[in-house]
C-alpha cells in the first residue's frame, strides 16, 4: 500500500502529460496501480485512465479491467470504464467470449479470466450478460455474440420438438439464410430426434459426406426417392412471398416484428400503422427490389 501511495504522490504532482516521456512515466505508475490487490489502489488506477486520457492504456487493459472490477464487486470502477457505446459493446462481448469458453470448457485466455469465472456459475454469467445489455442498451441479438447463438438454437429446438413442422422449417430457412455463422451440422443435430427428417435436410444443405453425423449415415440411401419432393416443397417456399407477424422481446419491452413481402401485406401495413394508428416507435428496414 505504501509503494503505491508513494506512486499517488508522483502523479497528482503531475497536472498533464505535456510530453512523451511524461506519458510513459505515468502510465507506468497507472499500471501498476491496476495490477495492485489493494481495491483502492486499483480503482484510483482506472480514475487516472480518465484523469490523464490513457486511451491505449484503457483499451491494452480493458479486460483486465472488467474482471477485476466483478472479482472484487467494483461497480465504479466499471462506471469509469463504460464511457462510450463501442466500450459497453465490448465489455458485453468480453463477458459472452468468457460464457463461450465456459460452456465449451475451454481454457480462459489469462489468469484472472480464470479467477473471474470461479465466482460465479455458467447460468448466472449467462444472466449477468442478458442484464448488463438491458441496463446497458446493447444489442446482443446479432451473429457477434454466443448468447445469442444459443438463443437461436433453442428456438429451433422448441419450434422442432414442439411447433407445426411448417413453422418450424421457415424459421430454419430465415435463420441460415440470415445468420451464415450457423453451423449447419450443429443444425443437423438439433434434429437427433428424426433421422429421416435430418437426412432430407443434409440434401437440401448438400453437406459433404465428413460433414454428416454418424446418426444419419446409418440410414444410407433408402430415403433417396423421396429427396427431390422435400427440397422442391422447401424451395417453393423460399420463393413463395409470405407475411408474417410475430412478437419479440428488446430490453424488456414487447415489439411487433413484422415482414412484408406481399402488396397486400404492404397495404395492410400502412393502412395499419400510417392510417388506423400511430405507433409511438416505428422501425422500417426495406430490402426488397420490387413488388410484381
Amino acid at each position: 500500500m505504501g509503494h503505491c501511495n508513494a506512486q499517488m504522490d508522483k502523479l497528482l504532482h503531475i497536472s498533464k502529460a505535456e510530453k512523451k516521456t511524461r506519458t510513459e512515466i505515468i502510465t507506468t505508475l497507472v499500471k501498476e496501480m491496476l495490477e495492485s490487490e489493494d481495491k483502492e489502489d486499483f480503482y484510483n488506477g482506472v480514475k487516472w485512465i480518465s484523469t490523464f486520457n490513457l486511451e491505449k492504456l484503457k483499451v491494452d487493459e480493458f479486460r483486465n479491467i472488467v474482471y477485476k472490477s466483478h472479482i472484487h464487486q467494483m461497480p465504479k470502477s466499471l462506471e469509469l470504464l463504460l464511457t462510450t457505446k463501442r466500450f459497453n459493446e465490448e465489455y458485453l462481448l468480453t463477458l459472452d467470449g468468457c460464457y463461450k469458453r465456459l460452456l465449451k470448457s475451454e481454457q480462459p485466455l489469462t489468469e484472472l479470466e480464470s479467477n473471474f469465472v470461479q465466482t460465479m456459475s455458467l447460468e448466472a454469467l449467462k444472466n449477468l450478460i442478458q442484464d448488463e445489455a438491458e441496463r446497458l442498451e446493447v444489442d446482443i441479438n446479432s451473429s457477434k455474440f454466443h448468447v445469442y447463438y444459443l438463443k437461436i438454437t433453442n428456438e429451433l429446438r422448441d419450434k422442432f420438438l414442439n411447433g407445426e413442422r411448417s413453422e418450424f422449417e421457415m424459421f430454419a430457412l430465415n435463420t441460415l439464410s440470415s445468420f451464415k455463422q450457423f453451423s449447419k451440422l450443429h443444425f443437423i443435430n438439433l434434429l437427433v430426434e428424426d433421422p429421416k427428417y435430418a437426412y432430407f435436410w443434409t440434401k437440401m444443405l448438400q453437406l459433404e459426406s465428413h460433414d454428416i453425423p454418424e446418426f444419419v449415415q446409418q440410414l444410407g440411401n433408402q430415403y433417396e426417392s423421396e429427396v427431390d419432393e422435400f427440397i422442391q416443397s422447401m424451395k417453393e417456399r423460399l420463393i413463395t412471398p409470405v407475411d408474417s407477424v410475430e412478437t419479440c422481446t428488446i430490453f424488456g419491452k414487447e415489439y411487433k416484428l413484422l415482414m412484408i413481402t406481399t402488396p397486400k401485406g404492404l397495404k395492410d401495413f400502412l393502412q395499419e400503422y400510417f392510417i388506423d394508428s400511430k405507433p409511438d416507435i416505428l422501425g422500417i428496414d426495406s430490402e426488397a427490389y420490387k413488388f410484381k
